[in-house]
């Protein structure tokens, strides 16, 4: 269960890159990035984290090795595992 949960956030982190649409209201990247981080910590402190050292190894290795192929290199990407309930996962613009 935690495997698969841990792939959903994966997905959901990557889409993230996904461009928005056209008519999207664009802001400084620098803004961006500080209310994106700041939404990543709040939920990380509504969570928790995950903590399992390996697991989040391999969705960092993952991600980055995926992250490396993409175009968008704007912002570091950060990735977090939340201890959720219920398998959820989410991204955030900015890389987080």
């Amino acid at each position: 269960m935690r495997r698969a949960a841990t792939h959903l956030v994966l997905a959901c982190l990557l889409l993230g890159l996904v461009p928005s649409s056209a008519g999207a209201q664009k802001i400084a990247k620098e803004e961006l990035f500080e209310k994106t981080l700041k939404a990543a910590l709040q939920a990380l402190a509504f969570y928790g984290r995950y903590d399992n050292p390996a697991e989040m190894q391999r969705v960092a290795d993952i991600g980055y090795r995926i992250a490396q192929e993409s175009k968008f290199q704007d912002y570091p990407y950060t990735f977090y595992l939340a201890d959720m309930p219920e398998p959820n996962a989410f991204a955030l613009p900015g890389g987080q």
